[in-house]
């Protein structure tokens, strides 16, 4: 007796094998089933070796150019910036919340990216001194001031606090002084306080434990994120091309009427190396108002970065955060805290998912003030971070019955109908990192058992890989799919013959075999 198959499905283990239809397998391997075909993955590519010695979790193919590189679950979005044509790019996931651009991240040796510059704008904690010295015209009125700090990258930071309120006349000079990121003795940090050492050399340090400096200075570390123990204050250093290139700067403004809580109004941009300023401008030739007032620094320990309406957005804990829109650096003041704890987010349309510890939310609106979240009534936790991904057609998520996806109103089991909740555990699902290409989600699992499992949107179909891959991309200008594999052993590609046995970032389907790129 001869038996035809003229189209083939996945597996499906929730069926038992002697009920499964003759179009379906128990073991769907290592194949490709394309509208009912059954076919072979093209070969494996080498394209790259990482730099890395650490096992690679996140790979990032910069500018369709770079391979960006990290040893941690790091979340990188492209910089919602108008104009943004040097490539500015915002990560979290590898300690605190970073940018950089392609000159930073590409110039010189090593694991790219290669320099790279902490999120948070530097907040000036200390009021400068206002001393009144004579002039003007008019009646005595009290006035106050406050500075910023602005970054090369032209971004500004919240005010310090105010000066004590002086009196004075209308156009009086006012010698200003104390605008300073010194170092000081006996001074309390927290990690909101960037400084320079009192003999500035390539270094800026960001106060990364907050505590009370020295009673003398400490000897700086003069390597990318070398920390330096000051007290009981930790400095972490960054190169100084943040705040002394081109664009860096300190703005100061004074608040035209005589009481603090009327405003600030710009008064002049100093050099970042300036520490003083004479001051005899009329309270008719102020600028602009203050426009960063209500913002402050992202958490130390953001992460999940997500962009949606021109904004960023990352959480911790249960918060959630977002900056003002097509402004990265401006972290409002307006969050939102859920119930559960947040694992991590996606974006579907307009819309972001937050997915936690039980309910998936999404949260709408256009600006941090407007944000509103609303629980889903499905109770379908995440239960790994990096295995959410966000598709056209929802965001996929692993959680404990199976594959998830939310698409803003509702969230379902993609595998539903091919496993129980005791069988997907088989795919150790708390491990599972993913990656959405050509309609189907690749999740590569490791613990007890690993490899690989492929859910087609189309037409559900599941399938498997024999191999496990320990960080996966899709670059979104080419639409390829490229993977990190790390072993001791040799893998043999399909066609028999073997790749070296070394840390690799692969294409899993080029339409070519054995291309080596140079």
């Amino acid at each position: 007796m001869i038996i035809t198959n003229t189209t083939f499905k996945g597996i499906r283990p929730k069926t038992a094998s002697h009920l499964i239809g003759l179009d379906e397998a128990q073991v769907a391997q290592n194949v490709k089933i394309d509208n009912g075909q059954l076919n072979a993955w093209y070969n494996q590519a080498l394209i790259d070796t990482s730099a890395l010695t650490s096992t690679v979790q996140t790979i990032y193919y910069y500018e369709s150019e770079y391979w960006l590189e990290f040893s941690a679950d790091v979340d990188i979005v492209q910089g919602p910036v108008a104009g943004n044509t040097d490539g500015k790019i915002y990560f979290t996931g590898s300690g605190i919340p970073k940018k950089t651009n392609e000159t930073e991240a590409t110039t010189g040796s090593g694991t790219m990216p290669i320099n790279y510059y902490p999120l948070q704008v530097p907040i000036p904690t200390a009021a400068l001194t206002a001393t009144p010295a004579g002039g003007g015209t008019g009646d005595d009125r009290d006035t106050t001031y406050v500075w910023t700090i602005v970054t090369s990258w032209g971004e500004e930071s919240p005010p310090s606090p105010a000066a004590t309120i002086v009196s004075a006349k209308n156009g009086e000079t006012v010698n200003l002084s104390e605008l300073t990121l010194v170092w000081q003795t006996g001074t309390a940090y927290t990690t909101d306080d960037w400084m320079i050492p009192t003999s500035l050399g390539d270094w800026v340090y960001k106060c990364t434990t907050a505590g009370t400096s020295a009673g003398s200075e400490p000897t700086w570390g003069v390597t990318l994120e070398s920390t330096t123990t000051d007290g009981t204050a930790i400095w972490t250093a960054y190169d100084k091309g943040i705040l002394y290139d081109s664009g860096g700067g300190k703005r100061i403004y004074r608040s035209a009427v005589g009481f603090e809580s009327a405003g600030y109004y710009y008064l002049t941009e100093i050099a970042i190396a300036a520490t003083t300023y004479a001051d005899t401008t009329e309270d008719t030739d102020l600028g602009a108002s203050l426009a960063t007032d209500d913002r402050i620094s992202p958490p130390e320990g953001l992460t999940g970065l997500v962009v949606v309406n021109g904004m960023l957005s990352g959480f911790s804990g249960k918060s959630l955060y977002f900056t003002d829109p097509y402004l990265p650096h401006a972290w409002s003041e307006n969050y939102i805290t859920l119930d559960y704890t947040i694992i991590g987010l996606g974006v579907v349309g307009n819309n972001i998912i937050a997915l936690t510890t039980a309910y998936p939310y999404v949260i709408t609106g256009y600006s941090p003030a407007s944000m509103v979240p609303k629980k889903i009534p499905s109770p379908f936790p995440c239960i790994s971070k990096r295995s959410i991904v966000s598709a056209p057609q929802g965001v996929i998520y692993a959680t404990n019955e199976g594959l998830a996806i939310c698409d803003g109103t509702q969230s379902v089991l993609l595998t539903k109908d091919h496993f129980s909740k005791e069988e997907w555990e088989d795919y150790e699902p708390t491990t599972m990192h993913g990656s959405v290409h050509d309609g189907r989600y690749y999740g590569f699992y490791s613990d007890t058992n690993s490899g690989g499992i492929l859910v087609d949107f189309n037409s559900g179909e599941v399938t498997t890989l024999d191999f496990y891959a320990t960080a996966s991309h899709v670059d979104k200008l080419t639409d390829i799919l490229y993977y990190v594999i790390r072993t001791s052993d040799v893998l043999l590609l399909e066609n028999g013959t073997a790749y070296p046995s070394q840390t690799n970032a692969l294409l899993l389907e080029d339409g070519t075999s054995n291309l080596l790129r140079e």
